[in-house]
């Protein structure tokens, strides 16, 4: 096209497109091409009934928290800290609940990671707690286990309500908690909680945990308490399935990328790592709910009964669907996590990790890749998981996983535009260089059209 100025040496990022086609963009194409790998599809029915989690069998969990593999304590300011017991209580004084996230607290601003919202917290007396309910708007009371059991909720007195996001009304909703300990006396606290329906989490995604005052701001937690130190996020107290959700349950093809540090892992099959798809746990009588739905995770775990841990994806049944049992991290010492899912040839999902040290180059190929079979989740969010393990996450980056993005650039007058490299279609983030060839006796003036704003000048004229 007739341009403005002539604007040497241009640089085409392709841009994303419109959110609708991001999200609804499906690719059937064989998983990780770009890479050069060789993975095999794998058949078969999967188990009748899923793990009740992502974790290990609770009978796997000895007594006490005995390290199993040490990198000794995190950096100064970012050592989890413990919660108070019920000790120090007066035996006369009422039950006293702590929301450890306050009020209000906001959720759907940013879209909808999973079915749930959660309101997360702890109740302590020095006579114990006999019983723990809650209430949503005026509603009827509902029973709260309280902790610790062996599975998500790991100290005394600790809650999780779960809540359905289509059972909140716009706007604000109360949720009265209530309590009463061993001696008869009770206690409340009143929740505000604030939904905002209809919105869609962006994807690219990037998160710069220094410039987050709070959590609820960039993410959802879903189990534990966790804090932001020293520019990382990082569970206060480790235990089952410390996990933060990020993203919506509409995202399908991604990668994640996020340093990862691994102070130390704890006896109990502990892992550190990125799931991917995650929906929410299926909902059952409990509260909160104890079956996971999710796609895959990579991370890095200690089996019980192993003698050393290793990097491994596990599909939606806990099914190994790829390991490496040779390949130990450093505990203390920072790596990159990436973690990519896609939905390839056939209607089968696609997982790959790579796992580097950080600061060194991203290594060309995946450390890891297999298939999960259906029905894995075709759709579903991100979650950073600390399972039984002290460790730290940094900066958090999501990019959709798809090609299809098409560039046209047309030459207004005498000439032609070559495009390095010529393809049909391109990938998020691929770099591609335009080059102007005018015909004898023609002269190259410049760039022009909706996009000329996103050339990079090369100095040349393309």
């Amino acid at each position: 096209p007739s341009p403005p100025t002539p604007s040497p040496k241009i640089f085409f990022m392709i841009p994303r497109p419109p959110t609708s086609t991001r999200l609804n963009c499906r690719r059937q194409r064989q998983m990780c091409i770009r890479d050069s790998l060789e993975v095999a599809a794998q058949g078969g029915e999967p188990a009748a009934t899923p793990a009740v989690d992502v974790g290990d069998d609770p009978g796997d969990i000895e007594p006490g928290v005995t390290p199993a593999v040490d990198g000794g304590d995190p950096p100064a300011g970012t050592r989890p800290a413990t919660r108070g017991t019920n000790s120090g209580l007066a035996p006369d004084a009422p039950p006293e609940i702590n929301v450890w996230y306050g009020s209000p607290q906001r959720f759907g601003h940013l879209g909808v990671p999973q079915r749930w919202v959660n309101i997360l917290g702890s109740a302590s007396d020095a006579d114990g707690i006999a019983s723990l309910q809650y209430s949503l708007n005026g509603g009827p009371q509902q029973s709260l286990t309280v902790g610790p059991d062996p599975w998500r909720l790991v100290e005394e007195g600790d809650f999780n309500i779960e809540i359905d996001y289509q059972d909140l009304q716009s706007g604000s909703n109360s949720v009265a908690i209530s309590a009463r300990d061993n001696s008869g006396q009770t206690s409340a606290r009143i929740v505000s909680v604030l939904w905002e329906d209809g919105n869609t989490w962006s994807i690219p995604y990037y998160i710069d945990w220094s410039t987050v005052d709070d959590i609820e701001d960039v993410a959802q937690v879903v189990d534990g308490q966790w804090a932001i130190e020293s520019g990382r996020l990082r569970p206060v107290v480790p235990g089952y399935d410390r996990i933060v959700a990020i993203g919506d349950m509409n995202w399908q093809d991604y990668e994640v990328t996020v340093p990862v540090t691994i102070y130390r892992l704890i006896t109990g099959g502990p892992g550190v790592g990125i799931l991917v798809r995650w929906n929410g746990h299926a909902a059952d009588s409990f509260q909160p709910h104890y079956k996971p739905l999710f796609g895959g995770v990579g991370w890095y775990r200690h089996y019980p009964g192993e003698d050393a841990p290793w990097l491994t994806i596990l599909g939606m049944n806990n099914e190994n669907l790829a390991e490496d049992r040779n390949r130990q991290l450093a505990m203390g010492t920072t790596y990159i996590f990436k973690m990519r899912v896609e939905t390839v040839s056939g209607g089968n999902i696609g997982y790959c990790l790579k796992v580097w040290p950080a600061g060194n180059p991203e290594p060309a190929g995946w450390d890891l890749s297999g298939y999960g079979n259906a029905p894995e989740m075709s759709r579903g969010s991100v979650l950073l998981v600390a399972h039984r393990s002290e460790a730290s996450f940094g900066n958090v980056t999501i990019t959709p996983v798809q090609d299809g993005y098409t560039l046209t650039a047309n030459a207004d007058g005498p000439g032609s535009v070559a495009k390095d490299p010529d393809k049909a279609a391109y990938g998020y983030g691929d770099l591609v260089t335009l080059t102007p060839d005018p015909d004898a006796h023609a002269t190259f003036e410049g760039w022009s059209g909706p996009d000329a704003d996103d050339l990079v000048d090369n100095g040349d004229g393309s």
